[in-house]
């Protein structure tokens, strides 16, 4: 089993004027940390805002992330 090391973000889930999740900032925002140095990410925050999520936005951010990773690998 591989050791976690390195700084890992608790990310904020960025919501548009219409109150959904604003995946493109999102995007945006974990590619300008990972550029500063983050090794990852703690997905949906660090102060309950994952609870205040749906579930449904919890899948999109897991899913916006999953995304980013897989681009990262091309």
């Amino acid at each position: 089993m591989s050791q976690m090391s390195g700084i890992y973000v608790a990310s904020i889930t960025p919501f548009t004027s219409r109150d959904t999740v604003n995946t493109e900032a999102l995007e945006v925002l974990m590619n300008r940390n990972l550029a500063e140095g983050a090794c990852g990410f703690f997905i949906g925050g660090s102060s309950a805002e994952c609870f205040l999520l749906s579930h449904g936005e919890r899948i999109q951010i897991l899913e916006a992330a999953a995304a980013l990773r897989r681009k990262q690998a091309l």
